[in-house]
């Protein structure tokens, strides 16, 4: 690259790969510093150094997940270029000499080194900034001969605006939609046209001069990539499988793509990176694109096991994304401000609601008599909210209720964004109640009055529709109500995690699309109620347990060794990605597990035996 006069950052690119040479290198590089998989990609083999005394177990953690992940330990060392801008450019080029770029796209937005929003064109680049930017990727891919479809990224100083060559990735990358929604050009036909022997369909000037003539020259285009991981439990990768799954394409807007390598009843194991899908967008200016990206995401349904829906939108609507120029420090500066509305205090009104969907889907999918009518108070408010049911299978409209039976004797425990809700149905002798027509409640759009806690909320169902039924404690319904004469409808999915015989039931309730300006849905967990008694462990001592299944690569200490809290454990591997199991305390470590061992999710790997320490001191 620097005989192409592509600019680099300044590093080690070298053959010699003994880790003595290279940690010399480091120190005449200066930290913080960054290693890289020569081969790498998708934050795969890439550690951030902050200090001499961490670079050995980075390289060598860098080296074992190139390894695994593209056949090459091979690496090389590169200043940090702290807080740039990550900015990358599609290009292609064909058997006869040819290359061109087809504009670039803003990947700023990562977390971990992986890519969380993407989008085309990089918003704030200068004309003079994106030229020059694009003769050096075409330069990079004339210099190497290449052929097909690639992609050359830079990093871009925040301030400056000086750029560096990053790396070359040889192949479409996942956000190429994006490109693909501004310049109107299919990246996959080319790609086979040039593969086939083709020349290149357009030159550099026939590219800008076709962008042009779009509408908006081109507008803009977002992508945002879901996965299956928990934000609230440090992004740890989820698997398991999918319950129910709704895109928000053919939703009634136009531009919105979802390009998905799984469907309702397909598994996340932990054999592959865990990504659900990408949700694409496009629209004539950023702005509109922002909002039309956070309503898609709100219309994303996924149930069955945890995913970043909630913490897209966050991304989305902070002003340091949607007002301000978003650099690879976004995180850093936004973090706790993003998790923390992953986590609002409970409207009492919206559990209400959303707990009422759920157990009207619960009542359908457990009970077998026709209008049964289970009363349901919480212990939070004291509220009464009674709900009628009915038994029915495809949508049907309900009309007015007569007959309705009130059942007894059961309890539910609900537990909501950590807040635990009691709802019981208490005995009573049942009754008969009727309703006629003419005093059905009359539906309008307007908001229900402020009631007092001990003034009941009285919903009716008035359609009904199971679209999934796999077994009897999996199913999906869509249901509308009649809440104190306001009309809701939403998507309730019911499955039950955890061990045979001691299975939660976990219920995901959409309304509307929404559930707040913070969550796109509520979910609900129905504890396991234990009716034998329940001992203490044997061991009150500090276990490490595997927060996922997966495989042990390392173990970092011996049985018996003395160990200090956050001192490095076990070394995990899911999903061609490295997890470090610390130990949370100072004190003598037993070790459960050895390399080489799969495990499943909640093994517990080691334990630390605190009182053995204070003995010794």
């Amino acid at each position: 690259m620097i005989k192409a006069n592509v600019p680099v950052t300044p590093g080690y690119h070298g053959s010699n790969q003994s880790n003595e040479f290279l940690h010399e290198q480091a120190r005449k590089i200066g930290y913080p510093l960054m290693i890289k998989a020569v081969s790498g990609g998708g934050g795969k083999g890439m550690r951030a150094v902050w200090e001499d005394s961490k670079f050995i177990e980075s390289l060598e953690s860098c080296r074992r997940e190139g390894l695994k992940s593209f056949g090459d330990s091979d690496v090389l060392i590169e200043k940090l270029v702290r807080s740039p801008r990550h900015v990358e450019l599609q290009v292609f080029g064909d058997k006869f000499g040819n290359a061109v770029h087809l504009l670039e796209r803003d990947c700023s937005v990562q977390r971990r080194h992986q890519k969380v929003l993407e989008e085309a064109p990089a918003p704030n680049l200068s004309p003079e900034v994106r030229k020059a930017m694009g003769d050096a990727a075409v330069a990079c891919a004339k210099a190497v001969g290449y052929v097909g479809a690639g992609t050359v990224e830079f990093l871009v100083d925040s301030v400056s605006s000086e750029f560096y060559f990053c790396e070359m990735n040889t192949r479409l990358q996942v956000e190429h939609p994006v490109t693909e929604m501004i310049t109107g050009l299919d990246l996959v036909e080319w790609q086979l046209r040039v593969a086939s022997g083709q020349p290149l369909p357009m030159t550099q000037e026939e590219v800008f001069e076709h962008i042009k003539r779009r509408p908006n020259n081109g507008g803009c285009a977002i992508e945002a990539r879901i996965y299956a991981e928990n934000p609230s439990n440090d992004f740890l990768p989820a698997t398991g499988k999918i319950i129910h799954m709704k895109t928000p394409v053919n939703n009634g807007e136009d531009s919105v793509r979802a390009d998905c390598g799984v469907r309702t009843g397909d598994t996340i194991t932990t054999f592959y990176d865990p990504m659900i899908g990408k949700l694409i967008v496009h629209d004539s200016t950023r702005e509109k694109a922002v909002r039309k990206l956070e309503r898609a995401l709100r219309d994303f349904q996924v149930s069955g096991l945890s995913n970043n829906i909630d913490f897209l939108v966050q991304i989305v609507r902070h002003p340091g994304f949607h007002s301000q120029q978003p650099t690879t420090a976004f995180f850093d500066h936004y973090m706790n401000d993003i998790m923390k509305t992953l986590h609002p205090v409970n409207d009492s009104k919206n559990i209400s609601l959303h707990t009422i969907f759920g157990l009207i889907a619960q009542s359908y999918q457990s009970r077998t008599s026709v209008c049964e009518q289970p009363t349901i108070s919480t212990s939070t408010k004291s509220a009464f909210v009674p709900f009628q049911a009915s038994k029915c299978g495809d949508w049907r409209s309900i009309g007015s209720i007569k007959n309705i039976i009130q059942t007894t004797n059961e309890t539910i425990q609900l537990e909501s964004s950590g807040d635990i809700f009691t709802f019981s149905i208490p005995p009573a002798k049942p009754t008969h109640h009727k309703k006629d027509k003419d005093s059905s409640s009359n539906t309008t759009n307007t908001t229900p009055k402020e009631e007092s806690d001990n003034v009941p909320l009285v919903a009716n169902v008035v359609k009904i529709r199971k679209i999934l039924a796999n077994n009897s404690y999996e199913s999906v319904w869509d249901i509308s109500i009649e809440l104190n004469g306001r009309r809701y409808t939403g998507t309730v999915s019911s499955y039950r995690t955890g061990p045979i015989g001691s299975q939660n039931t976990e219920i995901d309730v959409w309304i509307d699309g929404q559930i707040n300006d913070n969550l796109t849905h509520s979910h609900i967990t129905i504890p396991i109620i234990s009716h034998g008694s329940t001992s203490q462990s044997s061991s009150d001592h500090p276990t490490m347990k595997s927060p996922m299944p997966g495989k042990v690569i390392k173990l970092n200490v011996a049985h018996g060794d003395k160990v200090k809290k956050g001192d490095s454990i076990v070394i995990l591997e899911a999903m061609k990605m490295e997890h470090v199991i610390t130990a949370p305390c100072d004190g003598v470590v037993n070790l459960f597990c050895e390399v080489g061992a799969s495990i499943s999710e909640g093994f517990i790997l080691a334990e630390i035996d605190k009182v053995e320490t204070d003995s010794k001191k």
